[in-house]
């Protein structure tokens, strides 16, 4: 059977951490983007014209073109992203690769962060998702001019901002 997270890491106790009502909003907010990635594919598929930019350079100048069905591959891609790392957010010692010592100190601190920075990274990345999908819809939409390829490099930017901070917590938490 193929196993994605082992089960069990430098021979710590098998942990789970209760999700309090800060993990219960993070994770609806992000069923929230990934309902909104699908409604928006949905309700922009029948405006959009048969061929569509599917890929875009670094200026936000379309580059490569495709049909209108890459919506729907996108939003499948984004539906198995977000369900992954939704997943992982309740295993979050089997799915990172912690870069610091673990201890029965620090066990249940580290884990409670590391399953916090998994729910806003599933967030940020519903959110990256709906902009590259607005970004490919951007011809039928009353926005022009790159606006969602400039919200997506904003989203990247949170991205890394959310990494470098979970890296400095987990630091300071050894």
């Amino acid at each position: 059977m193929f196993n994605i997270f082992p089960f069990q890491q430098h021979g710590l106790p098998n942990i789970r951490v209760p999700r309090t009502i800060i993990d219960k909003v993070l994770e609806a907010i992000a069923l929230f983007f990934l309902i909104m990635i699908w409604v928006t594919v949905a309700i922009l598929y029948s405006k959009l014209p048969n061929i569509i930019p599917i890929h875009f350079n670094a200026a936000g100048e379309p580059n490569d073109w495709g049909g209108k069905f890459h919506l729907f591959i996108l939003a499948g891609i984004a539906t198995f992203t977000m369900v992954l790392v939704g997943l992982s957010a309740y295993f979050p010692l089997r799915s990172i690769n912690m870069r610091i010592t673990l201890t029965e100190q620090n066990l249940i601190p580290q884990t409670v962060l590391a399953s916090r920075f998994l729910r806003a990274l599933n967030i940020l990345v519903g959110l990256l998702f709906i902009f590259i999908v607005c970004s490919m819809s951007e011809s039928v939409l009353p926005v022009k001019n790159g606006l969602f390829m400039i919200l997506s490099v904003i989203v990247v930017s949170f991205i890394l901002l959310c990494c470098i901070i979970y890296y400095i917590l987990a630091r300071r938490i050894r």
